[in-house]
């Protein structure tokens, strides 16, 4: 059942309006700021309502005591429980009070528990703000779990403070016995984390007493650290990647693809296609294609499907590029399960032909066909007779009637594919050779 709010609608607005304000508090920790000014700001417009006092003709605490409210509401009751040594001091305290006394009491008492009441307001909605954008953020954490995945990026580790390893290098011989010593005068079994607290706050004591040889040894130590980092993280840079590990890469793309790619779909309202290829080392080191497309027409084809001329006028040029990218030397050394002694024709079995000579190859043998699981986004080896279908009806219509269908798209673009001759294209631009 859902708690009655114990603000009316005024008193609801007025702590709306400094929302933004404490929110800027929080972010900044200047809370000792924000409470003063809400406090005086809200009792400027409403009075505290007066705590109940206690009964004070038992020794227990009954309901029935004297309530009363100055705005006409009846006080919140106290809840029943046992009494304890504090409880049985107030009402002592309260007995030896005169009316004026026991009144003060009651305001103060009532302008403390106000108080408490804004401050649990404000604090629960910062929270329900807080688990929302938790909840915003799923699509992104997964995202970013799945790229950390596919880039195997691993933390090398944080270097230890001067404190910290100052425990690791003397912990057992001058830090441990004094830790010992303290849990012994205890005089009872420490909580897991006062045994912590005693040796975190043990450990500062003894560091900060330390004459300058130790120091100076512990300080040498953490340079060691540092250079042995430095070193393993050029080492790691200066590896170079197997066939094996390039193949697990391609294995592991379409997962990265779609979440990086739905996300950007999600945040900028574009649609993508993504064109990508290069040597696949279980064919040989061959050269294959692959797509991923984000975004469908009405009639749910996505780029590759709604243009007919993609393989030919797009997968082709691209696929001949890609052979002057990766040579043969490269196309050999990512192959998979290839040994020394093979010639060139077993090197790559499955490579299109006329794919280890500079020549072209047949388009009919160029195929768009990295074959991924059910799950993945690229496209798997078709016939490329009947790999697309063409703009439907509707879809032409579409693009018949709108004005910048056959507008620059931006400089030096048109919406209608460039045809290119590979060979021409590149006598002009040596450098791609």
């Amino acid at each position: 059942m859902v708690a009655k709010e114990w603000t009316n609608l005024l008193q609801k607005t007025l702590l709306m309006a400094w929302m933004v304000r404490y929110l800027e508090a929080a972010a900044t920790n200047s809370y000792g700021k924000f409470w003063p000014a809400i406090f005086e700001a809200w009792f400027r417009e409403n009075k505290a309502r007066l705590a109940v006092l206690p009964n004070l003709d038992h020794d227990d605490d009954g309901d029935d005591g004297e309530k009363s409210a100055s705005d006409g509401e009846e006080a919140p009751k106290c809840q029943s429980h046992p009494q304890t040594d504090a409880k049985k001091a107030l009402i002592a305290q309260l007995r030896g009070m005169t009316d004026e006394g026991r009144m003060a009491w009651r305001v103060r008492k009532g302008i403390l528990v106000d108080q408490q009441r804004i401050r649990t307001w404000f604090r629960w909605r910062q929270n329900m703000l807080t688990n929302d954008r938790k909840g915003q953020g799923k699509a992104n954490s997964s995202t970013g779990a799945i790229l950390k995945k596919f880039l195997h990026t691993k933390d090398t580790g944080r270097l230890h403070s001067q404190v910290h390893k100052y425990s690791t290098l003397f912990y057992k011989t001058r830090v441990g016995p004094l830790v010992t010593l303290e849990l012994e005068s205890l005089g009872h079994k420490p909580s897991q984390a006062e045994h912590l607290e005693i040796i975190k706050r043990t450990t500062r004591e003894t560091w900060a007493q330390e004459d300058e040889e130790t120091i100076s040894m512990v300080r040498e130590a953490l340079e060691a650290d540092r250079a042995a980092k430095l070193a393993l993280g050029d080492k790691k840079d200066n590896v170079s990647r197997t066939p094996a590990e390039y193949q697990q890469a391609i294995s592991d793309l379409p997962s990265a693809l779609k979440a990086v790619f739905e996300e950007l779909a999600l945040k900028t309202g574009w649609s993508f296609s993504i064109l990508m290829g290069g040597p696949y080392p279980e064919s040989g080191g061959s050269i294959q294609t692959a797509s991923h497309h984000v975004g469908v027409s009405s009639a749910g084809n996505d780029f590759e499907k709604a243009y007919p001329e993609f393989q030919s006028n797009m997968v082709l040029p691209f696929y001949e590029f890609l052979r002057y990218v990766y040579p043969k030397s490269v196309r050999r050394e990512r192959a998979l399960n290839v040994t020394e002694s093979s010639t060139t024709s077993s090197l790559s079995p499955e490579l299109p032909k006329g794919a280890e000579d500079e020549s072209p190859p047949p388009f009919e043998n160029v195929q768009h066909d990295i074959v991924m699981d059910g799950s993945s986004s690229f496209k798997p080896a078709v016939d490329l007779q009947n790999v697309h279908q063409p703009f439907d009806d509707e879809e032409r219509f579409e693009m018949d009637d709108d004005p910048e269908a056959n507008s620059p798209v931006h400089a030096g673009h048109n919406t209608k594919p460039l045809v290119i001759n590979i060979h021409e294209f590149l006598l002009t631009h040596p450098d791609l050779q």
